[in-house]
């Protein structure tokens, strides 16, 4: 079974709450055929939700969880977008990788997740900044195509583009690639801190 971005209760539990809106909205506004296009326009934002909570599952197990401080959902383009959206992605080995950003958005169909501004993510030592990152859900890739900077214990790199492979935990960069190597980290050396999840 092909497993999509979001759980599909989630989504039956956000039509529910599309309706109850939609009808409440119809019930206030009354049956009026003098609907300008600017009214149409503004009703393409559904819904907006403070602090919301999705998840993913992958062969009975979370594959991840994404928080966000409020999500406006566009129903007519099957959107969600995000405000600083925080992301926790569970690895093999008990590993785990956290993604968080300004904004973003989810697009269901496309099973893409897409964090935008101030793009950070962390798994272990390594620590992967820029401005665009896109989760592609069904090749498990996460993509920076605007560049971005990684640095990792002894190392420190940049290219124009790069790709998070995350089942192999490869990542290849292309374009103006720079890379630094140190024969060891500096001494009393330790990642920045993330936003708690």
């Amino acid at each position: 079974m092909e497993p999509s971005v979001l759980n599909r209760p989630f989504f039956f539990f956000l039509a529910l709450l599309l309706l109850l809106y939609n009808t409440a909205a119809a019930a206030e506004q009354g049956d009026s055929s003098a609907d300008t296009p600017e009214s149409s326009q503004e009703s393409a934002l559904d819904l907006a939700l403070k602090t919301i909570t999705l998840s993913q599952g992958e062969g009975g197990f979370e594959l991840w969880r994404l928080k966000a401080e409020w999500a406006n959902i566009l129903k007519q383009d099957d959107i969600i977008f995000l405000t600083k959206p925080r992301l926790t992605y569970f690895m093999e080995d008990d590993k785990v990788m956290y993604v968080q950003s300004d904004s973003g958005d989810v697009e269901q169909q496309k099973h893409l997740l897409r964090f935008i501004d101030n793009v950070r993510v962390t798994q272990d030592d390594k620590i992967l900044t820029g401005k665009i990152l896109v989760y592609d859900g069904t090749v498990k890739t996460m993509t920076m195509p605007e560049g971005g900077e990684l640095t990792a214990t002894g190392v420190e790199g940049s290219g124009n583009h790069l790709v998070w492979f995350i089942n192999t935990q490869r990542i290849e960069t292309t374009g103006d690639v720079i890379m630094h190597l140190e024969s060891a980290a500096p001494e009393g050396h330790t990642p920045p801190g993330v936003d708690s999840y």
